[in-house]
């Protein structure tokens, strides 16, 4: 994991393997002369970490389950080279990813598969169904040399915390940025969201599209997401009161009391709560359960 397991010493050249190659563990290849070139069908259930200053040449098509870290210096996929069993795909900072040299010039991140890390991609990136992009490790910017496309029911992860600066996730696109999926934004930090709140996520020479989910769907109560300034890349909170939720039908079944209802937050947490004495401020009622809303903002509730 963190000695090399392979290595291109400096002042070696270019080196170039052939064959086939398995992944047991995280395997740690160091690339410090010339160029490194693997041309080895990559199997198994191990990582591939990249380490050194110097280009790693992958022109396999490699099927290892592990994940994928460029560490260091340039990954390269030539070729018909692939990664698509690598479950995540992280570029730290300074390091490139570089899949210009592909026949389609494209990285398709596929289901299961997450890109994640403070790095740079080199080429185009399509984000497919199943799969997450995730920019950062907590919070961090994540940079695309050409065109990002995120498909429909793919996962965008997005982490803000108020108390540092910069205080959210970037993806920066110099080329089209075509929005679509599911946006998901996480507070890392303890400070709550608030109305006036503005976070420039993306950054890109042309926005397209929408994301067609946000969760969760409110950035708090009383507050809604404003999108109306995502073809520049920016999120806001503005207020707005919250509905509440309304209890529904109320029936007897096989002596059971069912309580349903709708009009909440949907995923949201919600509480229910019982009395013998309706003069009792709410805090002092008990607590019968807590559960979740569903997608549609619904409940059920079974005495």
């Amino acid at each position: 994991g963190t000695t090399p397991c392979i290595t291109n010493w400096s002042g070696g050249g270019s080196s170039t393997i052939s064959g086939r190659m398995t992944l047991n563990g995280p395997c740690v290849i160091g690339v410090n002369g010339t160029s490194f070139t693997n041309n080895c069908v990559i199997d198994g259930t191990g990582s591939l970490i990249k380490g050194g200053a110097k280009p790693l040449v992958l022109g396999g098509v490699n099927t290892y389950t592990g994940d994928t870290k460029v560490s260091g210096g340039t990954l390269l996929l030539q070729g018909g080279g692939t990664i698509s069993g690598s479950a995540n795909i992280v570029v730290a900072s300074g390091a490139i990813l570089d899949v210009s040299g592909r026949s389609d010039q494209t990285l398709s991140v596929g289901a299961g598969q997450t890109l994640a890390g403070n790095g740079t991609l080199n080429g185009n990136v399509s984000i497919g169904a199943g799969a997450t992009l995730a920019p950062g490790t907590s919070v961090g910017a994540l940079a695309f040399s050409a065109n990002l496309t995120l498909n429909d029911d793919s996962t965008t992860v997005m982490a803000i915390n108020k108390s540092t600066a910069p205080s959210n996730d970037v993806v920066q696109v110099a080329g089209d940025l075509n929005y679509g999926g599911t946006l998901v934004i996480t507070n890392l930090g303890t400070i709550s969201f608030a109305a006036g709140d503005r976070f420039k996520l993306f950054n890109a020479a042309k926005h397209l599209g929408a994301f067609t989910n946000i969760v969760p769907a409110i950035p708090g109560i009383n507050l809604v997401w404003d999108t109306s300034d995502l073809s520049n890349g920016v999120w806001n909170i503005v207020a707005e009161p919250t509905q509440p939720p309304e209890f529904g039908a109320l029936k007897i079944n096989d002596g059971n009391l069912i309580f349903s209802g709708s009009n909440g937050v949907p995923n949201w947490t919600y509480y229910l709560l019982a009395t013998t004495n309706l003069k009792l401020p709410s805090a002092s009622w008990v607590l019968l359960a807590t559960n979740a809303f569903d997608e549609a903002g619904r409940f059920l509730f079974t005495n």
